[in-house]
């Protein structure tokens, strides 16, 4: 029976979201062949882990007193004890849960390697990428697929000379416009700006949740599209899309999580779109996968306008591992994240046979010979 452990939480606006993704998974696992180990990172960082973690409940009223903390240590697959540091249980794979922060921006990917830990998730180099609006962008542009035009700016940059950084937009940009901080995710502290005053609103609400901010043009009456993929050993597959609907400017919080009786948005799925359409975003969406070297789930979010595609936002970590778009029945979860831990055991085991150490003489070498 192989330790599977499924990490949420964490540091970042999306901590509740997490939670309920976690939750989906860990209670999701085939437990004839993996035994589900819940770590939970509380808002200010710190790792638990318990069987009470695997109930909502707990996380209304959480009394941490149920709970036993742990860290890691590098170099080492086991979970510790962080009173003692006594060795708990050793770690077959970890599966990222964690939403924003430094679950999607490769941190977390980056800290189960270096505990030599096989990881459902993005690695440091392609979270680092996705996370980052303003670099994906760029990335975007370097694979030749078509984006939103957008600038940056920095925090300390604009509070330096506020009216300096409006010119700046304004010479590169027409109105409306679209203020995003250019790490978060979940249209957390996105705002649309119709006018000057607006625009200086939006960027001073954007730069509570990042001092970096991506300011795009608004393409107004784009239909947003959403697109799936993943990776067994089988290959890379794309879902059909899906196509949320909104009243407001833009998806808001409420629209991707609360649900339609609730006040969110409708979801048409498969999406109502032209086949060649669809056929054109699942094309785009492999493509950026296959690029940016995923391997796990991964959903891109689209504008489509007038037939004209753009891709809009990538989420590493979609909320719920967007199973909605590949499954009808939870077994159907229960064997794709099958697939997917035995993928990245796979590929932790391929990247170990790689030649890791280099033997040479250079400590014997006694250095240069200075005159004083």
């Amino acid at each position: 029976m192989k330790n599977i452990a499924v990490i949420f939480g964490g540091v970042s606006p999306e901590h509740d979201v997490s939670i309920i993704t976690g939750l989906i998974v860990l209670n999701s696992l085939d437990k004839t062949k993996f035994s589900p180990i819940p770590l939970y990172v509380t808002r200010e960082g710190v790792w638990y882990t318990g069987e009470a973690l695997t109930k909502l409940s707990f996380y209304k009223a959480p009394n941490y007193k149920k709970l036993t903390r742990v860290n890691m240590c590098a170099g080492d697959n086991y979970l510790y004890k962080f009173k003692g540091n006594k060795r708990l249980v050793s770690l077959a794979c970890a599966i990222n849960c964690m939403h924003g922060g430094n679950g999607e921006n490769g941190t977390i990917g980056g800290l189960f390697d270096l505990c030599n830990v096989p990881f459902v998730g993005t690695s440091l180099y392609s979270g680092s990428m996705a996370m980052d609006k303003c670099l994906t962008k760029l990335s975007l542009i370097g694979l030749g697929v078509e984006t939103v035009f957008g600038t940056q700016i920095l925090r300390d940059d604009f509070y330096k000379s506020p009216q300096k950084s409006i010119e700046k937009v304004m010479a590169e940009l027409n109105l409306p416009l679209i203020v995003k901080p250019a790490r978060t995710g979940s249209s957390i502290g996105i705002k649309v700006a119709y006018d000057i005053k607006g625009l200086e609103l939006a960027i001073k609400n954007a730069f509570r949740f990042d001092d970096k901010i991506l300011i795009e043009s608004y393409i107004d009456g784009a239909k947003e599209i959403n697109c799936a993929a993943y990776k067994t050993k089988k290959g890379v597959f794309a879902s059909e899309c899906e196509m949320p609907s909104t009243s407001n400017d833009i998806l808001t919080f409420e629209d991707k999580y609360l649900g339609s009786k609730t006040g969110g948005a409708k979801r048409e799925f498969p999406a109502k779109i032209d086949k060649k359409l669809s056929d054109k975003i699942k094309e785009i969406t492999l493509k950026v996968y296959t690029a940016f070297e995923f391997s796990s789930v991964v959903r891109i979010d689209y504008l489509v306008k007038n037939d004209k595609i753009y891709l809009n936002e990538i989420n590493a970590v979609p909320g719920s591992f967007a199973y909605y778009l590949f499954c009808n029945k939870i077994s159907e979860l229960t064997d794709l994240l099958t697939d997917l831990i035995e993928k990245s055991i796979a590929d932790y085991l391929s990247k170990r046979s790689n030649i890791l150490a280099f033997e040479s003489s250079i400590l014997s070498f006694d250095g240069l010979s200075l005159k004083k």
